[in-house]
């Protein structure tokens, strides 16, 4: 019979190349997951703000229709941080603030 060479013993295990690219591929997948994570509560953020816009809106408009009136820079009960501005008496304009009175845009 013919000599095949010394025969190395069988480890079952990875080798290090296999182990870092492994590594790298779950960290390349973790930091998407999180990015899309990081961008979806960001547009939550947004939507709620929008609908506490609408929701002041609606209510600013009833009391001018129904002839309550709206104050000049009144902060609507149930709704902290935000005033309705009235410039004339058909415009209606929302600003959201912050603890320190600094705006927070909209958009």
């Amino acid at each position: 019979m013919a000599s095949r060479g010394p025969e190395l013993p069988f480890s079952p295990g990875f080798t290090l190349m296999e182990v870092l690219v492994a590594t790298a591929i779950v960290g390349i997948a973790l930091g998407v997951a999180l990015a899309a994570i990081a961008h979806g509560r960001g547009e939550m953020w947004r939507g709620r703000q929008a609908r506490e816009a609408a929701e002041l809106l609606r209510w600013a408009a009833y009391s001018m229709a129904v002839g309550r009136g709206v104050e000049a820079e009144q902060s609507p009960k149930g709704h902290p941080g935000w005033r309705v501005l009235v410039h004339e008496p058909r415009e209606v304009q929302v600003e959201v603030t912050d603890s320190n009175s600094t705006p927070i845009p909209l958009g």
